[in-house]
């Protein structure tokens, strides 16, 4: 039988030979590994509740008595099963103090044999789960993988429910917003309907509706028919899920309709959604109707990505033929993540329907007014655009770029009473007789939007023009040596930098950085050679021999700090890596620290909703073994909170753009709030890129964990603290 692979267990005593021996029992029969934590003082269980815990076994200590221990656990709400150790064999325990009245009381009623529901043993009646001699240490092993179990289901059965509760709010949201006509129904009466289904039938709001039986909107000669297909439908028949029927409005008049049903649920209840429309088959209008929907934006009504690539695909077509120029252009909002901070989806939603305005007028006054029918604008994505401008020369785009850059940054968006300022980051390609298919042009615009992001830092507003020969393979031949040579002769260089935990007042948690040395003494970081190492393969390679020197240096240095810890972030080709956990736990093993975090494993944040599934499934595996796991650049997608509740980091570092213009108190209440909801994530904040003295003192302010930054201390080639950083 493969045993669970570690026990997070709290024992309360002063008698630490006997934590001992429980921990021996439960390594040997039960489980891989314990962790534990011995206390038997008030202020040491406050510290150590900041850590996650599975089992708390009671026994006496100096200024701790079972009530207050549970006490304690209720007011910091903390879901932590105990198990009380007993000072005999009956009901007694050691508290420090005699019996107040109550629990005398309750004493007596159990001592009488009295059956009732009032007859709790004490430790019951305090709080516990259960409670045993100390002389029986093989039974209390047995208790606390019980209790372990029973808390491990609990967690479970929770998360499945926050899962189910999120799936039927995103349902309703979608159905309330959606233009087919939905309803939902209870034994045959409407529940809830959507203002399309009410309009279907005539009724103007939902009061009207509510309670009516289903049946009262289909025709006479169909309800037999119907009875029987909602009554096959509930006895677990799926072989038919589609009516076709006569459907009466409230006015009388009659018209062909087609019901389809499923299972959902309802505020938490069980019930059937039924989506209803008009039976017209083989109706050309119908048809080409709903085509010109599935190419709009639901919010911007401009096209969406479908509508976009047959846009580009018949200018694409008319450039070739007629062997013309034009462009591409990708735009993407540079502060998107820190405006859903501030404001929330709504805020989100209000500057992209602005900039679709802005974007407007700035496509007709260039291209013409039949550009947006023509779907030369564009919304990509949640906060990306793309503009298709025909006949157009590549002096021309720039000037018309770099002016368009300056309008966005000076244009001012009114969200209800809060006003908001974005940029953007604009990356563009020429459209010409050679341009290759579709898919590759959008691939180019994105890499140029990408060179972008890595020349300013994340920062954008800026415009790159995708150039074929900064790509040839000359360059990417010896760029490509460099890597492998490297590899080969161990030449990455790592450096370190001090994280400050302001909760432990210590700086002994670095991050690992690597670079690649170039033959000039300059340091190329990542972000410079990722697509040549992922090209060709060599990405793992490069996480792989990062891990392997950073945990190396790790337990040398350990020597001097054994509670030292490191923070490494890898790529997605990592993220992926079924076999990372394996190869982690060598490295943990190898370390031999006995701290639970000391070793905590970073993604990218922009990648993770990509590979979501994957990411998840990574995370829990990493955490099972005693690896942390963090995301860097946190705050830039529009979900990030989505982000936390699926793949339960421990921390996150904030993304630089958070850090900028700390002077600005909307600025910082932003962070603050963000981090507040970080923190309701049972996650801490870093917060890094701290260049000054304005910056750091600002920092100190908004609830974060960790602090980090070249003001602390810089970077450098092997972990050292300057004692002026802490």
């Amino acid at each position: 039988m493969t045993l669970p692979t570690m026990l997070n267990l709290m024992i309360i005593d002063d008698n630490q030979l006997y934590a001992e021996q429980l921990v021996s029992i439960l390594e040997e029969n039960y489980y891989k590994k314990v962790n534990l934590g011995f206390l038997d003082a008030k202020d040491e269980l406050i510290k150590l509740l900041r850590q996650p815990w599975d089992v708390l076994v009671m026994g006496k200590a100096y200024d701790l008595v079972l009530p207050q221990v549970v006490a304690i656990l209720k007011e910091q709400k903390i879901d932590l099963p105990v198990i009380a150790i007993m000072s005999d064999n009956r009901h007694q325990f050691d508290m420090g103090r005699p019996l107040d009245a109550k629990e005398q009381q309750q004493l007596a009623i159990v001592a009488e044999g009295d059956n009732t529901d009032n007859a709790l043993p004490l430790y019951a009646y305090w709080g516990a789960v259960d409670a045993l001699p100390k002389n029986r240490l093989i039974e209390m092993a047995l208790r606390v993988k019980q209790q372990h179990q029973q808390l491990q289901v609990r967690n479970h059965l929770s998360a499945l429910r926050q899962i189910l509760s999120d799936a039927e709010q995103r349902a309703n949201v979608l159905i309330k917003n959606s233009k087919s006509a939905v309803a939902y129904i209870e034994q045959g009466l409407h529940i809830y309907a959507n203002d399309p289904y009410l309009e279907m039938f005539g009724y103007h709001s939902m009061e009207e509706l509510i309670g009516m039986p289903v049946v009262d909107l289909i025709a006479s000669n169909n309800i037999k028919d119907f009875k029987q297909f909602l009554k096959d439908y509930e006895r677990g028949s799926r072989n038919n899920v589609e009516f076709k029927f006569e459907s009466i409005k409230n006015d009388g008049s009659t018209f062909n309709a087609k019901l389809q049903i499923a299972s959902a649920t309802y505020e938490g209840q069980p019930c059937q959604q039924i989506i209803i429309q008009h039976n017209q088959d083989n109706n050309a209008e119908l048809a080409k109707k709903l085509a010109e929907i599935e190419r709009i934006d639901p919010l911007t009504q401009i096209a969406n990505r479908r509508g976009f690539e047959d846009a580009l695909f018949n200018v694409r077509e008319t450039i070739i033929e007629q062997r013309q120029t034009g462009s591409l252009l990708y735009i993407r909002l540079d502060n998107i993540g820190k405006i859903n901070s501030s404001l929330g989806i709504q805020g989100v939603d209000g500057t992209v329907l602005a900039m679709t305005e802005f974007l407007k007028q700035k496509m007709l006054t260039l291209v013409g007014a039949d550009c947006i029918d023509k779907g030369y604008l564009s919304r990509f994505s949640d906060a990306t655009f793309m503009l298709i401008i025909p006949n157009i020369s590549q002096d021309e785009l720039s000037k018309w770029a770099e002016q368009l850059l300056e309008a966005t940054a000076d244009n001012m968006i009114e969200i209800g009473d809060r006003t908001v300022k974005t940029t953007i980051s604009i990356g563009a390609t020429m459209l010409n007789s050679s341009s290759p298919d579709v898919a590759n042009l959008i691939d180019r615009v994105m890499q140029a939007s990408n060179v972008v992001r890595k020349n300013t830092n994340n920062e954008g507003n800026a415009f790159h023009l995708y150039d074929p020969t900064s790509f040839a393979n000359s360059d990417d031949a010896l760029l490509l040596e460099a890597l492998q040579q490297a590899l080969e002769q161990n030449k990455f260089e790592l450096l370190y930098q001090p994280i400050y935990d302001v909760d432990q007042d210590t700086s002994n948690f670095f991050e690992v950085f690597l670079h690649l040395p170039l033959a000039d003494g300059s340091m190329m970081s990542p972000d410079k050679f990722a697509d040549v190492a992922e090209r060709h393969q060599l990405l793992h390679k490069i996480d792989r021999l990062l891990l392997i020197r950073a945990c190396k240096a790790l337990k040398q240095y350990h020597q001097d700090d054994p509670n030292a810890r490191l923070l490494v972030h890898l790529s997605h080709k990592s993220l992926v890596d079924d076999s990372l956990p394996a190869f982690v736990q060598q490295l943990l093993q190898a370390v031999g620290s006995q701290r639970s975090d000391v070793l905590t494993i970073q993604f990218n944040e922009a990648i993770l909703p990509d590979y979501i599934t994957t990411a998840v499934k990574q995370a829990e595996n990493l955490t099972a073994l005693g690896c942390q796991v963090g995301i860097y650049n946190f705050g830039t997608v529009v979900d990030a909170m989505e982000m936390l509740t699926l793949i339960k980091p421990k921390m996150v570092r904030l993304d630089r753009s958070y850090v900028k213009d700390l002077g600005n108190s909307d600025n910082v209440n932003t962070i603050k709030s963000l981090i507040s909801q970080i923190n309701s994530h049972d996650c801490e904040a870093l917060m890094a890129f701290i260049e000054d003295p304005a910056s750091m003192s600002a920092a100190w302010t908004v609830g974060a964990r960790y602090l980090q930054g070249n003001y602390l201390q810089e970077p450098s080639p092997e972990m050292i603290i300057h004692t002026e950083s802490a």
